[in-house]
């Protein structure tokens, strides 16, 4: 086997990885052997069976071995039952679907490591100084009813009203309240399943004096009959049972959530549920019935593997007459008392092809949430900076924005576009190797020391590696033990101890508390911040599954609350801020920012959407260049991608791909051989593949007719455009008699040793506790107080619309308190105008005037669309409500200003330079807010990079200074004429700035200012610089740059 080598310059000195291999590591292993695949499913004896006998081979194998009979039985009662059933006069097609499914059933619990079942345990290992491999698991059931069975027998209980009035309720916090009705957020009825199609409905209800009373005393958890009398005791003309069907409603559509509903973190919810009805007076009917089911499930818990099957079937059936679901049992497979150890010395080079790795995908340009993104920016728009908006508030689509595109529940769809992912700069590397392999017929392309800067596209200054995360790979059990580890195929997950989380209640003691171990490490890396779990309410409660695990953070988020919680940070209390990066989570109650996380490995897009929302906004604060994992490449659909290594360590397996077209030819298996057989020999094929089709995978031997008859079926079922892959095996059948070859995963947990790179937003003041400002307070409808025009201008005209046209009308009229306008983009470019007066004035003379004016610029070609719209002013951002009101007249003056600057320069023929005009702009909204030299230079270093355009300001060094001194010592025996004006049109905001800075100065000692001053200094600068120059945030930062460096400058040459 030839190889290809990338040659670049080793490393001069090795640093310590920024990763930190935890000592405990998850073991994931099939129920069966290898050795058994090798005997039993790679037998060449199946090649010489007629269907009859395959089917009898392996019945055999079901039917004589008891572990994988209950194995069956419990991932597929349906498969065990056709296995019984199964003669050899069935018919041939029932005959070759149960020879497929035993098959690779049997193939799955010898070969794939993913818990399912009894299909494969879950055990803990960790690095030692020795290195035993040979240890013999003692496997034990732990079993639990399933979720989607106990949410349905919840339910059952519910809609009984004898059972209700004895339960304790309390409020779902998932609702929100607008004007005379009340939604909730979701519920369990939320989504409906008709003919294969998900529908979404929403529940609303009025929201009356009645509801608001039962909301209010329903805060905090209460009975029942309490809740009613306290109802009655108000509305006493009303009959007690109407009012006590009208709470019972709420309760049904989930307004009110009773104490049976219980919460992620219990660990044993069937328990949990007798717990709940032995307390009361009368048991439910079926009380006595579910207590059975109880003690059977322990019964079984504690039985042999393989000694169990009749007692699961009886368990089953009963659980079944209660409430009707596939699965009614969630069985798992524990591995106890046996500490799988691994090599100390192999740590680091764990850490050090993780973090490698985690470059490689910084490198090739970061892991992106591009609709989180496209979310970010439409908040900024509506909002802007510093205001905090209520989470229940923004994501409801008619009070706010909704959820970012592409959210299910409910559905988001609104201007979502397909994107397109382009290959990066590793992936082209990559590619432009494989390709050469390719054409020298080489199979494997080895990544050395020596070769990693050529995987740079550029120098990446601030690479955000994760905070933690959990990496799978596979100990190679092969001959070639040239390599040890092969990465999984989906080889992380985020946040270490995730995969770990749904078995954490199976566990000793010692490793459930490195579980929580994990938790505070990561909590140490925001240390000024609240990490939460998130406990989610998944729209099939079957997920729930996967969500079971125990107490692991000091805080937690409950979407619907239940009353089993602790820490909890009700949904009424978080709310959703923006800078200029990124979007945060606030906690109004505890002033801190909240980072949500999760410790299990729920997809959140099975979820609803507040629950998504909160996950992927977390996710963005701990790091998000995970591990690289080839992917972009093989689902290119090549031919060919050979084997990918670095030292001891496979990166990605070969693979072969099979398309639509490449046995389109073959009509029956016979034909399927031959043809194989030269594919094969071309592209040199190994005896043992994985046949891969998006996540599912099953080990192959490409010698026996029952594995190839298998791939031929999968080529008949390949759809256009796609493909299925074959994907080298690194297993092979051990020569040793005396060794047990077995199949193992290992779940590496990992944290960031580095403080991360993603801080928490140190400039936010977060432990402010600032009442949230109302629309009432806030929204200005038209003609109220303001108008506000939005101006569709054409883009090139827009300096002829302000500097003559704007410019003409505001010192024609002065029907008006005051104005202000502003460039923007939603995506089109207009200018937009406020107006304010009193309402009369509005209506009857600004409104006449404005429409001739809109006329006459409509003719003239100035603008094409004009709308008018609420004015919605950015209160917090400029410090709050009485603060607007002064900020707005600094806007006025700015405007006034800025509209004589572009006449002057547009028609006037004005001295001072664009450049120049914004520099001193700048600097005087500089000395109000900041006088002294170096905390303004402070001030600068926190928003620009300091080393930027210095070669432009070196060549007009002279100038800036010369004008400097002119602005700022104020030397007027050197102004020109033009100069001398400028100077009189700045004078014109002074008293405003002064006043203004004045009073958010006092509102900053008295804690009440919404938001920082350097913040709103940043703001007036940047929206001067937007009326006078325009929308080019670019500019801006070379105009902030070049001031800076002539601060830096002169601040040696004069003390002000």
């Amino acid at each position: 086997m030839s190889i290809t080598k990338i040659n670049v310059v080793k490393e001069k000195e090795v640093k310590q990885s920024s990763f930190e291999v935890l000592n405990n590591f998850m073991v994931r292993s099939p129920l069966l052997s290898l050795d058994f695949f090798h005997k039993q499913l790679s037998n060449p004896q199946l090649n010489n069976l007629n269907l009859d006998d395959t089917l009898l081979f392996f019945k055999n194998i079901v039917e004589n071995n008891k572990e994988i009979k209950e194995a069956i039985a419990v991932s597929s009662m349906s498969l065990l039952q056709s296995i019984q059933q199964i003669t050899p006069d069935s018919k041939l097609k029932n005959k070759r679907n149960v020879v497929k499914g035993i098959f690779r059933y049997l193939n799955r619990i010898s070969t794939r490591t993913t818990p399912f079942g009894l299909s494969a345990s879950v055990g803990m290992g960790r690095f030692s100084t020795c290195n035993t491999s040979e240890n013999y698991a003692s496997l034990k059931k732990y079993v639990q009813v399933d979720m989607e069975w106990a949410t349905n027998l919840i339910k059952l209980l519910e809609s009984d009203l004898s059972i209700v009035r004895q339960l304790k309720v309390k409020l779902n916090q998932g609702i929100m309240i607008n004007g005379s009705r009340v939604k909730l957020n979701y519920s369990t009825d939320s989504v409906n399943d008709k003919q294969g199609e998900q529908n979404y409905v929403s529940t609303s209800i009025n929201y009356n004096e009645v509801v608001e009373q039962v909301f209010e005393h329903s805060k905090e958890d209460i009975q029942f009959d309490d809740l009613l009398h306290k109802i009655y005791s108000t509305h006493s003309d009303v009959d007690i049972e109407i009012i006590e069907r009208f709470i019972y409603e709420l309760v049904k559509q989930e307004f009110l959530v009773t104490e049976l509903r219980c919460s992620n973190e219990d660990t044993d919810t069937l328990k949990h549920i007798l717990g709940i009805l032995s307390e009361k007076n009368n048991i439910h009917v079926i009380g006595a019935e579910l207590h059975d089911i109880y003690m059977n499930i322990k019964e079984y818990e504690s039985a042999t593997l393989g000694e169990g099957l009749s007692l699961y079937m009886d368990i089953t059936e009963k659980m079944k007459q209660i409430v009707q679901v596939k699965n009614p049992l969630k069985v798992d497979l524990i591995s106890l008392n046996n500490d799988y150890y691994i090599e100390e010395t192999r740590r680091k080079d764990i850490e050090e092809i993780v973090e490698l790795l985690c470059k490689f995908t910084a490198w090739n340009g970061n892991i992106s949430n591009n609709d989180l993104k496209e979310y970010h920016s439409r908040f900024l728009g509506k909002y802007g900076l510093d205001r905090e908006v209520p989470i229940l508030e923004l994501l409801d689509k008619e009070l706010g924005l909704g959820a970012p595109n592409g959210y299910q529940y409910p559905p988001q769809n609104e201007g979502n576009i397909e994107q397109s992912f382009g290959l990066g700069h590793v992936d082209r590397v990559f590619l432009d190797k494989i390709t050469e392999c390719y054409l020298t017929n080489e199979m494997e392309l080895s990544i050395t020391d020596q070769d990693i800067e050529t995987l740079k596209s550029q120098v990446v200054e601030k690479i955000a590696l994760p905070d933690s995360l959990d990496v799978y790979f596979f100990r190679n059990v092969g001959n070639d033990k040239q390599y040890e580890f092969i990465l999984g195929p989906n080889p992380y997950s985020t946040g270490a101890g995730t995969t770990l989380g749904r078995f954490i209640n199976y566990l000793n003691d010692s490793d459930r508390e490195f579980w929580r171990e994990i938790a505070k490490k990561e909590q140490e890396l925001h240390p000024n911040s609240i990490l939460a779990e998130v406990l989610p309410t998944p729209i099939n409660n079957r997920n729930l599954n996967v969500c079971q695990i125990g107490e692991r953070r000091s805080h937690q988020i409950n979407i619907t609350n239940n009353l089993h919680t602790r820490n909890n940070i009700n949904l009424n209390d978080i709310v959703i801020g923006a800078t200029h990066e990124s979007l945060f989570i606030k906690s109004l109650s505890m002033g801190k920012e909240i980072i949500p996380l999760a410790s299990h490995m729920l997809n959140p897009s099975l979820c609803p959407n507040i629950y998504r929302f909160l996950i992927e906004i977390g996710q963005q604060k701990t790091g998000n260049n995970y591990p690289y994992i080839f992917s972009n490449i093989t689902n290119l659909g090549i031919s060919f991608i050979p084997r990918i290594t670095y030292k001891k360590f496979v990166l990605a397996p070969a693979r072969w791909n099979i398309k639509t077209y490449s046995f389109k030819e073959c009509k029956n298996e016979e034909e399927f051989y031959k043809h194989f057989k030269v594919f094969r020999e071309k592209f040199n094929i190994p005896k043992l593949v994985f046949l891969v089709h998006f996540d599912n995978r099953i080990l192959l031997d490409l010698e026996n007719k029952i594995h190839l008859n298998d791939l031929f079926k999968e080529t008949k079922k390949i759809k256009d455009n796609s493909c299925i892959s074959l994907e080298e095996s690194l297993y092979t059948e051990s020569t040793d008699i005396n060794h047990s070859q077995d199949c193992k995963e290992f779940v590496f947990s990992l944290v960031n040793r580095k403080k991360s790179i993603i801080k928490d937003d140190e400039n936010i003041e977060f432990s402010k506790k600032l009442p949230i400002i109302s629309d009432k307070e806030r929204m200005e409808y038209p003609f109220e107080n303001w108008i506000f025009v939005k101006l569709y201008c054409v883009n090139d005209r827009q300096e002829e619309m302000l500097g003559q046209y704007l410019y003409q009308f505001i010192k024609e009229n002065n029907w008006y308190e005051n104005f202000f306008f502003m460039r923007f983009k939603d995506p089109e470019f207009h200018i937009r105008i406020r107006f304010k007066a009193n309402t009369e004035i509005l209506i009857h003379e600004g409104l006449p005037i404005i429409i001739k004016w809109i006329n006459t610029l409509k003719e003239l070609g100035i603008i094409n669309r004009v709308t008018f719209d609420t004015y919605d002013p950015e209160i917090e951002r400029y410090g709050g409500v009485i603060a607007m009101e002064k900020a707005e007249k600094i806007f006025y003056l700015d405007s006034l200003i800025s509209l004589e600057l572009i006449r002057k320069k547009r028609f006037e023929n004005f001295s001072v330079s664009k450049d120049i005009l914004a520099f001193i702009n700048v600097n005087h909204y500089m000395k109000f807010f900041k006088s002294d030299l170096t905390k303004q230079i402070e001030w600068l270093d926190k928003r620009i990079e300091y080393k930027e355009f210095l070669k432009e300001f070196r060549e007009n060094r002279d100038e800036y200074l010369n004008y400097f001194k002119k602005f700022v010592v104020e030397d007027t025996s050197l102004l020109t004429v033009d100069e001398s004006q400028l100077i009189n049109l700045l004078i014109i905001r002074e008293n405003a700035l002064a006043e203004y800075v004045e009073y958010i100065k006092l509102l900053e000692q008295q804690g009440i200012l919404y938001s920082n001053i350097d913040n709103i200094l940043d703001s007036l600068i940047h929206l001067h610089l937007n009326r006078l120059i325009g929308i080019n945030r670019e500019y801006e930062t070379k105009v902030l740059t070049l001031y800076r460096h002539a601060v830096h400058n002169f601040n040696f040459q004069y003390t002000i």
